[in-house]
């Protein structure tokens, strides 16, 4: 399921800021409107006008972001591989899974391969897939496929220029404690490993 649409056409635009275009339902929402606000290739911000579910007329910001995949690899030994990064809008260094966004056309899949390889140089003989994660449902529209690599063979990362990342190997159980305990704080990572645990439970039970 992908929420977030980010390559929007000038006719696409010119729809959604047409002040008749017929309302739509939103659950018990009726949107009068949508207005771009503003847009990128990873974010848009739009603006609707809307009737709210108590009958009252209202104005909504939603904001979208490019879909994408958090990846988890764990080696033979038992270890995992985060990414620590400058992260410009929190304007620190962080501790996370290694993600990155969904191309046009791509699979998710495709992009958590991709992703993998291109900020690790890994690749992965086996690909777990462990759901989605939809984040920050109030405002923000975004959709995070979540994978757990197993079987990894290890070569050249080849990360974008703007990307600055250090690779960190920790043991899984540390990993863990580190996000029960909020020295990990990101979401799609925290949700990762919590969901990696319990497969590794169960795998480890058959």
């Amino acid at each position: 399921v992908e929420l977030a649409v980010l390559v929007v056409s000038p006719s696409e635009i010119k729809r959604l800021n047409n002040a008749n275009e017929k309302m739509r339902q939103r659950g018990r929402w009726r949107v009068r409107n949508r207005k771009v606000i503003y847009r990128n290739p990873y974010v848009a911000l739009f603006e609707d006008r809307v009737i709210r579910p108590d009958g009252m007329k209202g104005v909504f910001a939603v904001f979208t972001m490019k879909p994408g995949a958090s990846i988890l690899p764990l080696d033979a030994r038992g270890y995992i591989y985060f990414a620590r990064e400058f992260h410009y809008a929190i304007g620190k260094v962080n501790l996370e899974a290694i993600a990155g966004g969904k191309e046009a056309g791509e699979t998710p899949l495709a992009a958590a391969k991709r992703e993998l390889r291109e900020e690790t140089g890994m690749t992965a003989k086996t690909w777990v897939p462990l759901n989605a994660v939809v984040g920050l449902t109030t405002n923000i529209a975004h959709h995070q496929n979540l994978y757990l690599a197993i079987g990894l063979r290890f070569g050249k990362a080849q990360p974008d220029q703007m990307e600055q990342i250090e690779i960190v190997k920790m043991p899984f159980a540390r990993a863990l404690a580190m996000a029960i305990d909020g020295r990990i704080s990101e979401p799609y990572t925290c949700t990762l490993l919590m969901r990696a645990a319990h497969y590794l439970r169960r795998r480890k039970q058959r």
